[in-house]
């Protein structure tokens, strides 16, 4: 038998006993990426023509987000964050869950400048503002998604500018164009940008580049 085809078969003798709660740890890990793709498929179908639970245990972040109605992110036996996928991908709780689930640009500030319902934070990349209160002196992580820094974009409003950067390597990968670029004060900053297939730049390319306010996740100390 096929690794798909013993995998089915072990399915097939847990759920005959009709269980409550089903555990699965790991169990699609082995497989290659086409039949692992076409399990998850199966799994997720075949939880709901049972209505069991399943807990399903991995280390493949793509494979959680893509089968789970909600996912524990657990850290030395600590739940780290608890959501949906789409909440715990881009409005992580914590600075690991955004640093573990998926590539994720990060760095680090001090808030400065509070009041009036806004505030200011100091980074690599310059000084960022923010609607809100914060305390002044605070450390600060900010935390940005690859796909949610436009470059190459006008200005719009509810946007943060993110200053200039330079284009040091642009990957084409099929469904987006992978770009690191140098960034931040003196460009000592590199960050991990996902462009559309269609969007080309040239390694070498100096840019603008922005965010926005509302894609920006602020994690506190």
């Amino acid at each position: 038998l096929s690794g798909g085809q013993r995998q089915r078969v072990a399915l097939a003798r847990a759920i005959a006993v009709e269980p409550k709660v089903l555990l699965l740890d790991e169990p699609l890990g082995a497989l290659d990426l086409k039949i692992r793709r076409q399990m998850q498929e199966e799994l997720v179908q075949l939880q709901k023509n049972l209505g069991a639970t399943f807990v399903h245990v991995t280390h493949d972040q793509e494979e959680a987000m893509s089968i789970a109605d909600n996912i524990a992110l657990i850290n030395h036996g600590k739940i780290e964050d608890y959501g949906p996928p789409d909440r715990v991908y881009l409005r992580p709780s914590t600075l690991f869950a955004a640093r573990f689930m998926g590539e994720s640009n990060i760095f680090e500030g001090k808030t400065v400048e509070c009041s009036d319902g806004y505030f200011s934070v100091e980074t690599q990349m310059g000084r960022l503002s923010f609607v809100g209160e914060a305390e002044s002196g605070t450390t600060v992580h900010v935390s940005l998604r690859p796909e949610q820094i436009r470059i190459g974009v006008p200005f719009q409003d509810g946007m943060i500018p993110l200053g200039e950067i330079k284009v040091k390597e642009v990957v084409f990968q099929g469904t987006h164009r992978l770009c690191h670029v140098m960034a931040g004060i003196g460009r000592q900053l590199e960050l991990l940008l996902r462009l559309p297939q269609d969007q080309t730049v040239q390694m070498g390319d100096i840019m603008d580049i922005h965010a926005r306010e509302t894609d920006t996740v602020l994690l506190w100390d």
